[in-house]
């Protein structure tokens, strides 16, 4: 277990610290799920520290991997809807996508805030379950936790302010007016679809998360 915990955190932290750099917009999802892993195994790992955290810390790190499946699943199908309009996977070609494709910044928000771990979304629930099990088992893992928390949150905001809040780029700016923005929007209908289904997922994940934290303890 000791062995288990040791990866998990030094994955969570490293992961994180890599998708503070990217500019690929799928490479900061990825490290972002390598981090999140990471997470996932923190959890399992203070499992074993006493009996008394087995059965929180196994259900703290599963319960943060369904949490996780849905808010990443969605990130990357927007990301991919943003792709498909911009025409670039490179944040810095972007900026200011907000205003092109409103439906796919809802989603993506929901999704973010859950990333982030801001109640009322899944993801809050999740990393305080996997929070309270590694302060019950060691004080320096729960500081690294709570680290890796910040982390997650700073990269990110950076994605969500360049991409969809940030001035609009030059590439930008030339598909936008290339086809009299024939190209920019939420994406065919299904890409829509199956996005905001995901989002919604989101929403009702994270208000059923108190009765599913309490049913962990």
């Amino acid at each position: 277990m000791a062995s288990r915990v040791k990866r998990g955190v030094v994955t969570a932290i490293f992961a994180a610290s890599i998708g503070l750099f990217q500019t690929d917009i799928k490479k900061v999802l990825a490290y972002s799920t390598v981090s999140q892993i990471g997470y996932m195994l923190l959890g399992l790992g203070a499992a074993g520290f006493a009996p008394s955290l087995l059965l929180g810390g196994y259900t703290a790190g599963v319960f943060h991997l369904v949490s996780h499946a849905l808010f990443k699943a969605c990130l990357f199908l927007c990301a991919g809807t943003v792709i498909h309009a911009v025409h670039s996977i490179y944040i810095q070609d972007m900026g200011g996508v907000r205003k092109h494709l409103p439906l796919t910044w809802v989603f993506t928000l929901a999704a973010a805030l859950s990333l982030i771990g801001l109640p009322p979304f899944p993801g809050f629930w999740s990393k305080d379950a996997v929070l309270l099990v590694t302060f019950e088992a060691s004080t320096a893992l729960f500081v690294l936790a709570l680290l890796t928390v910040a982390v997650t949150a700073f990269y990110t905001v950076r994605f969500l302010g360049i991409v969809f809040h940030g001035p609009e780029s030059e590439h930008l700016q030339q598909v936008a007016h290339s086809d009299g923005n024939g190209h920019m929007h939420d994406g065919e209908m299904s890409m829509r679809l199956a996005s905001g289904v995901l989002a919604v997922a989101i929403i009702i994940a994270g208000l059923g998360g108190p009765f599913l934290e309490e049913g962990l303890h």
